[in-house]
């Protein structure tokens, strides 16, 4: 019986065609919106110790409720609440990037949170064309529920938006004001120009057409409909 030793004189070795057990990215995002995109093509590191070490890109799609009460200058809170459906604490540990930085507090409910300022690395972030990313918030929850032994544990990250208003202003805003300001030069013609009413049918169709282009623009503000606000007839309901 011959007993050979190899030494490959490094720490870890690397795999390409790899299978990975990927279910638990389908259940992560709470407000997923359909199932994220994995990167299979990144390479898993086995280490001598036995440490698996695989770290893809995942491109996640998510659901934000917009309120546009004061569109265009909103802020917008934007909730990604992560966590898992299947593991336990006491399997699966979700912690912050900075755990140094993470604040211990507890809740209304009385459950043990911490809370750091800035929950995500934007070394990378590339920025919106739309938006101004103005913080990242995050959260990390301690749950625990009777029919388990083990917390439940998720982190939610807040992330603080707020539309460029540039665009908006020099399309949108400063022309209907413009246009609305015409309205007075009706008064300063006389009874019997004919003027007087082509003034009023251009301004009324100009302003027609812009506010056509401001629905194409705004969203739904389903968040503030209410039975007060908003009433249907018997028919369409």
């Amino acid at each position: 019986m011959l007993v050979f030793r190899i030494l490959l004189g490094c720490a870890y070795i690397s795999f390409t065609n790899a299978t990975v057990y990927k279910n638990l990215f389908e259940t992560l995002l709470y407000s997923a919106h359909g199932s994220p995109w994995v990167s299979e093509t990144i390479q898993v590191h086995v280490s001598h110790e036995g440490r698996v070490t695989w770290l893809p890109p995942v491109v996640y799609d998510a659901f934000c409720n917009i309120d546009i009460e004061w569109y265009p200058y909103d802020l917008q809170i934007c909730e990604l609440k992560f966590g898992s459906w299947t593991y336990g604490g006491s399997q699966l540990k979700l912690i912050h990037l900075n755990t140094d930085q993470a604040n211990e507090s507890t809740d209304a409910a009385g459950e043990n949170v911490w809370k750091v300022e800035r929950g995500v690395d934007l070394t990378d972030y590339q920025e919106s064309v739309e938006w101004d990313l103005l913080s990242v918030e995050g959260i990390r929850h301690k749950k625990w529920y009777p029919c388990c032994d083990y917390p439940s544990i998720d982190i939610t990250y807040y992330l603080h938006i707020r539309r460029k208003k540039l665009f908006y202003t020099i399309n949108l805003i400063i022309p209907c004001v413009c246009l609305a300001s015409l309205t007075l030069w009706v008064f300063y013609l006389p009874c019997e120009s004919h003027q007087k009413i082509q003034l009023c049918i251009s301004v009324l169709v100009a302003l027609t057409i812009y506010f056509l282009m401001l629905v194409t623009f705004t969203y739904e503000n389903i968040k503030k409909e209410k039975k007060q606000t908003h009433t249907f007839d018997p028919q369409r309901r």
